[in-house]
């Protein structure tokens, strides 16, 4: 694909990738195939999630993670946690929190827990505690409005990853209540959903995500890019948002 097509796209930070293997998806990805896919499309910056973190051993799996981040510097490594495995999730915050890690990841509906289990509102007090943020797995019906409900004591900055047709107007019903609320584009498939979240919740809270490997990055880059909003919007969606959310987080620790 060559983005010098279209709409002129100066950068992009993409929100969500995953490297490793993910069995059930039939999806596997090394840091380097990762890599170079973000190459091929000029990607300037990348959240990178370990696969193995998500679906096992969360401590071996965010070491790959900080790993791969040191080897390829276009990769932002985002910790992934598990409630259901309390207390080892604080300890790996505790462990983690120290080295600079300020955006971290939980997949409740992958991971099979409820964000109004009690570990989970405890992992949130300990992320406002850190002054930190969390992206957070939402594709299902009722998931956004129980992490909007477990988060409200906080007010943590967090990043829904999955909205799509079926739970759009949720998300968008959410992020009047919770200012702090951020939509990953992935899911966004619907025609018009794109632009209706620019419009709904605010062109600084829509953050361009790709899904990859377990989705196909030319799809979701292409949605965005060709999206009917204006240059501005586009750069803030593709790049600058996420840029500041993360640069955010960093001066508040």
């Amino acid at each position: 694909m060559d983005n010098n097509a279209g709409p002129k796209v100066a950068r992009v930070f993409d929100c969500y990738t995953v490297f490793g293997a993910w069995p059930n998806r039939h999806a596997r990805i090394s840091t380097e195939e990762l890599v170079g896919t973000l190459d091929k499309h000029r990607v300037t910056k990348a959240a990178a999630i370990c696969a193995e973190a998500i679906l096992g051993d969360s401590t071996a799996g965010n070491n790959q993670a900080c790993a791969a981040a040191r080897e390829h510097p276009k990769l932002l490594p985002v910790p992934a946690l598990n409630p259901a495995r309390f207390p080892q999730c604080m300890q790996e915050l505790e462990r983690l929190g120290p080295e600079g890690m300020r955006l971290f990841a939980c997949f409740p509906e992958t991971q099979e827990w409820s964000p109004q289990a009690i570990s989970f509102r405890q992992l949130l007090y300990a992320l406002h505690g850190m002054a930190a943020g969390l992206m957070v797995e939402a594709t299902r019906a009722q998931t956004i409005t129980e992490l909007v409900r477990a988060a409200a004591e906080t007010e943590i900055p967090l990043v829904l990853l999955g909205v799509n047709y079926h739970n759009l107007g949720e998300a968008l019903a959410a992020a009047r209540f919770y200012p702090q609320l951020y939509l990953d584009t992935h899911l966004l498939t619907a025609v018009g959903a794109l632009e209706r979240c620019v419009e709904l919740v605010g062109g600084d809270r829509v953050l361009f995500g790709s899904g990859f490997p377990l989705g196909y990055f030319s799809s979701a880059f292409l949605r965005a890019r060709f999206a009917a909003v204006s240059a501005e919007q586009l750069a803030r969606v593709l790049h600058d948002n996420m840029a500041e959310l993360v640069k955010g987080l960093a001066c508040r620790s």
